[in-house]
């Protein structure tokens, strides 16, 4: 249940977060007693810089920590005696 929150739940509920923290600390600006949030006001080229900073290094983390080296020779998923073994590098 962990890894489906971190994997699924936490990046797809992030930005609206983000936003709903962002109106939160504007809500001091107040004109006539109305709430004004403005859309260009908005923090938008920071959003996307952190949304985007984030991502790559999500992948850079992804690129640098699995995987084997090229050339290795890979054993496929088999189903043996009932159990799925999943693929692994070739003994040598």
């Amino acid at each position: 249940m962990l890894r489906v929150l971190l994997t699924v739940l936490l990046p797809l509920i992030a930005p609206f977060l983000a936003y709903a923290a962002w109106a939160w600390l504007v809500q001091h600006k107040v004109k006539g007693g109305e709430l004004v949030l403005d859309w260009r006001e908005s923090p938008w080229p920071w959003m996307l810089s952190v949304g985007l900073a984030g991502a790559l290094g999500g992948l850079l983390y992804l690129y640098l920590t699995t995987g084997h080296p090229a050339g290795t020779e890979m054993v496929p998923p088999a189903l043996v005696d009932g159990v799925v073994v999943p693929s692994h590098p070739a003994e040598q």
